[in-house]
Parts: C-alpha cells; sequence; structure tokens
C-alpha cells in the first residue's frame, strides 16, 4: 500500500495537521496526521503509524524524506496541497504549528481553511486554542472567556447557552464587528447556516 492508501484508510473522524512553526500545545500521538514539509520534525512523537507528509521542503531541515513532494515553483501552499489528502468522512483537523511567525502566512492559513470549509458541512479547522473555523451545521463547544466572530460573506448565525449576548439568526456581514469580544461561560451552541465562520477565543 502506499503513504496516501494507509493514510486514508484510517476511518478517524479527527485528524490532526502539524506545520512547521513552533507549538506549546501536546500532539495526540494516536491520531492520524499530515506532516506539512518541515512539521515532519516531530514525526517520531506521532505514534500512529497512519501518516503523510507533503511539502515542497523548503521548511524540511531532517532526514526523513517527504512522501508527496511539492515542485517550489507552485502556485498553492502546502497547507493548501494537503486538503486533497482528507478523506471525506473526517470533520475535524487539529492543526499545530500554523501560528505565531509570520501574519501574513497566518491570515493565508485562515483563508484556505475558510475556502475548505465552504466545500464541507459539520466540519471544523482548529488552529490550536486560539481560532476556529466552522462550516455550515450546528455544533456544541465549550469556553470560558471571549470569542470573536467574522465571516467573509454574508451569513447567519445562532449563538445561544452560557453566553452574554446570544445571537438567534442573527445577519453577520463580511468584516463586520457585529461579532466582536462576546463572553462564553461554559457550554455554548452554534448554527451557522449560511457560509463558514471564523472565531477567535481568547
Amino acid at each position: 500500500m502506499s503513504s496516501i492508501d494507509i493514510f486514508e484508510s484510517s476511518k478517524s473522524k479527527t485528524i490532526q495537521i502539524i506545520g512547521p512553526c513552533p507549538f506549546n500545545i501536546n500532539l495526540i500521538v494516536d491520531l492520524p496526521t499530515i506532516f506539512i514539509d518541515g512539521g515532519i520534525q516531530h514525526r517520531q512523537r506521532i505514534q500512529d503509524s497512519k501518516t503523510l507528509s507533503v511539502g515542497d521542503g523548503d521548511s524540511n531541515q531532517t532526514q526523513y524524506k517527504l512522501d508527496i513532494p511539492f515542485k517550489k515553483d507552485k502556485s498553492f501552499s502546502d497547507l493548501q496541497g494537503s486538503f486533497q489528502y482528507i478523506p471525506d468522512f473526517v470533520s475535524e483537523i487539529n492543526l499545530l504549528g500554523f501560528l505565531g511567525e509570520r501574519a501574513d502566512h497566518e491570515f493565508s492559513n485562515i483563508l484556505e481553511l475558510f475556502s475548505l470549509c465552504k466545500q464541507r458541512h459539520n466540519f471544523v479547522a482548529k488552529l490550536e486554542d486560539s481560532i476556529e473555523i466552522f462550516s455550515p451545521g450546528t455544533y456544541h463547544i465549550n469556553h470560558n472567556g471571549l470569542i470573536s466572530c467574522y465571516t467573509f460573506e454574508d451569513n447567519l448565525v445562532s449563538i445561544e447557552g452560557d453566553i452574554k449576548y446570544p445571537l438567534r439568526q442573527e445577519k453577520i456581514t463580511p468584516l463586520s464587528s457585529n461579532g466582536l469580544s462576546n463572553e462564553a461561560h461554559g457550554d455554548v451552541s452554534l448554527e451557522v447556516s449560511k457560509s463558514p465562520l471564523v472565531i477567535f477565543k481568547n
């Protein structure tokens, strides 16, 4: 079996994607994992045999060879290139190693994940403990602290439960501050109706 076949043979609905930037969150060692370029430095920490590594090699300074090498002069990022290997049955991806360095790269990652979530339903992409992007669907989240919601397209959003400012089918427009600085105090129900919703957690 090829590396792709082995990775896709997993039936886990959650996978993690490891990027090249430093991070302080523990890896989940038994989750199927995609390593993005220099993120392969964490390969020996993963116990699950269902792993895949992709990239153009510009940040890989290890002895490991990437399973799927990309051309260096490509017109897409390594992260975006990895999306084609996420099985259709996956409903959650946890991303580590994509924050804390270049701001333009962080913004590009958010945009690419937003586009991925547009193609899915009841699907969430989590960037460490800071940012979560929800495709249209219904969710339950648990958080104590501030949350701010943004969208890049017209959206209808409901946020109810342990939340200071409930929203009930509230229209949130692109780049609006309408969802800024809400306060969560535990269990919160979320319904996203039209396009993906980006939530920053503090």
